[in-house]
C-alpha cells in the first residue's frame, strides 16, 4: 500500500505540474478531444482546478502551484461583488479557493474573502421551505427561486466552517434545517434519490420532485449524502435495491 501511495503521489504531482503548463491560469470544465474546455470563473468547477493546486501544494511545497492558485483565486474575486453572478454552488467554488488557501497559509485576506462567499450562500436561504434556492432567474423567464438540487449538499461545508470560526450558529442553523429538508424530501425509500424538488417560495410548499442527471434518475446523490456526513458526522443509512449501505 505504502508503494502504491508513492507512486500515485508521484504521478499526480508530475500530472499537476504538466497541466499547470499546459491549462495555467484558466478554469477547465470538461474534455473535448482530448483537449480542456475552458470556461468562465464563473461557471460552477471553477473552483476544481486551484482545488487541486492547493492539494498539490500542501503535500510538496513547491511554490509555483500555491501561486497559480491564488492567481485563479483572484480571477474570481469580481463574482463576489454582485449577487446575479453566483449561485448555490458558491460553497464549494470558494471552499477549494479562498477557504483552502487560509487553512494551509493562514492568511487573514483568504479567510474573510471565505467568509464573506459564505454570508452570500447565506443570503440564498429561504426560511419558509427551509431550503437554499439553487440557480437565479438568469434567462429571465423560469422563476428559478423554489428550484433545489441534491448538488447543494456539497456547499453546505462553507457554512459549518463559518460559524465554527466566527462562533457565529446563523450559517450552521440554515445549514442543518437545509440538510433536513434533504432527508426529508430528496431521498426516496429505497435510497435513490431526486435531482431536483420545486417549491413554493413563499410559502415553502412542497411542488414537485423531478429526476435530472447521473446515469439514471435514480442515481443523482450518494456523493452528496457522503458529504453530509463529513460535515454533521451523523449515520445515515442508504437503501438502494436489495442493497443497504450506513454513511
Amino acid at each position: 500500500m505504502d508503494k502504491w501511495i508513492k507512486e500515485a503521489s508521484a504521478f499526480i504531482e508530475r500530472k499537476t505540474t504538466k497541466n499547470a503548463i499546459d491549462i495555467g491560469a484558466s478554469f477547465p470544465h470538461a474534455t473535448k478531444q482530448g483537449k480542456y474546455d475552458k470556461e468562465s470563473p464563473q461557471w460552477w468547477t471553477a473552483g476544481f482546478w486551484p482545488g487541486i493546486l492547493w492539494n498539490v501544494y500542501h503535500a510538496t511545497n513547491e511554490y509555483v502551484f500555491k501561486n497559480l492558485a491564488i492567481q485563479l483565486e483572484h480571477k474570481m474575486d469580481y463574482l463576489l461583488n454582485n449577487p446575479n453572478k453566483v449561485d448555490h454552488d458558491i460553497g464549494f467554488m470558494w471552499t477549494l479557493t479562498s477557504l483552502a488557501r487560509y487553512q494551509i497559509t493562514a492568511d487573514e485576506t483568504a479567510k474573510n474573502t471565505a467568509l464573506l462567499a459564505a454570508n452570500m450562500l447565506l443570503a440564498r436561504f429561504n426560511s419558509a421551505g427551509h431550503f437554499f434556492k439553487a440557480w437565479n432567474n438568469w434567462h429571465g423567464t423560469n422563476d428559478n427561486s423554489g428550484i433545489v438540487i441534491i448538488d447543494s449538499m456539497m456547499n453546505m461545508g462553507l457554512l459549518f466552517w463559518a460559524s465554527e470560526e466566527t462562533g457565529d450558529p446563523r450559517f450552521m442553523v440554515a445549514a442543518k434545517a437545509h440538510c433536513d429538508m434533504v432527508l426529508k424530501h430528496f431521498i426516496r425509500n429505497d435510497g435513490s434519490v431526486h435531482q431536483m424538488v420545486r417549491f413554493n417560495s413563499l410559502t415553502g410548499e412542497l411542488i414537485e420532485k423531478l429526476g435530472g442527471q447521473g446515469y439514471s434518475k435514480n442515481s443523482h446523490g450518494l456523493v452528496d449524502v457522503v458529504g453530509l456526513y463529513l460535515v454533521l458526522r451523523l449515520p445515515i443509512i442508504i437503501r438502494k435495491k436489495n442493497a443497504t449501505y450506513l454513511v
